[in-house]
């Protein structure tokens, strides 16, 4: 279900669109005022916009194109004390790469221009977090086509294809911890500034266990 909105004269395109009750897209936010995981109040460029619901995560936030991504951790037939959820912080989304494979190996950021013809392996299109499609629309607007030879099903094979030479990615930068002394490195795209919002979840059924309520506690 999508809702469209222009009234004219304005660089700004007003979008939201509903896939099933799991994920909300919006198109031309100007400013996120206030966020939990019952509600976001949004300014956009028709207005302020209110997402009230249950487990609500910003899965996806760039200010500078205008888009937020909210994701419903808890469908509407869970009974709302079975799952919790704790917000670890935000994440930097950057380009993942190897000396070999830095379009840019002599700036701290890449610009858009450099990824012009660069080999890309990048999540598939229907990944739930939308990475690949961001960096996409990113490149068509700066007038090129992306070079993606290969999408992959998960991080573990982006992150072995970049290892392996085959490309650059555009992941969380905190991907790159999880593999030390491997060559990998991450920089961010310069002046597109695009982050995620990892959050741990829990049930019910797994909290008696003395394990995980360290890990909660710590995390």
């Amino acid at each position: 279900m999508a809702y469209d909105r222009n009234d004219g004269g304005g660089a700004m395109y007003h979008r939201l669109t509903m896939e099933g009750r799991e994920k909300l897209t919006v198109a031309g936010v100007e400013d996120v005022e206030r966020f939990d995981e019952n509600c976001i109040v949004m300014s956009t460029c028709a207005g302020t916009l209110v997402v009230t619901g249950e487990g609500l995560h910003i899965g996806k936030l760039s200010l500078d194109g205008g888009e937020l991504h909210v994701l419903f951790l808890r469908r509407s037939t869970q009974e709302s004390g079975s799952l919790h959820e704790r917000i670890l912080g935000e994440d930097a989304l950057e380009l993942i790469m190897t000396a070999a494979t830095d379009p840019a190996p002599e700036l701290d950021a890449v610009p858009i221009e450099r990824l012009r013809g660069v080999p890309m392996c990048l999540l598939r299109s229907d990944d739930l977090w939308g990475y690949n499609d961001y960096l996409m629309k990113e490149c068509r607007r700066s007038g090129f086509e992306p070079n993606v030879p290969c999408q992959c099903y998960d991080t573990p094979m982006a992150m072995q294809l970049v290892r392996s030479g085959f490309g650059i990615s555009f992941l969380p930068h905190s991907i790159v911890e999880t593999h030390p002394n491997s060559g990998i490195y991450a920089k961010p795209l310069r002046g597109i500034p695009a982050k995620s919002y990892p959050v741990l979840v829990w049930s019910d059924d797994v909290l008696g266990a003395p394990c995980v309520q360290r890990f909660i506690a710590e995390s």
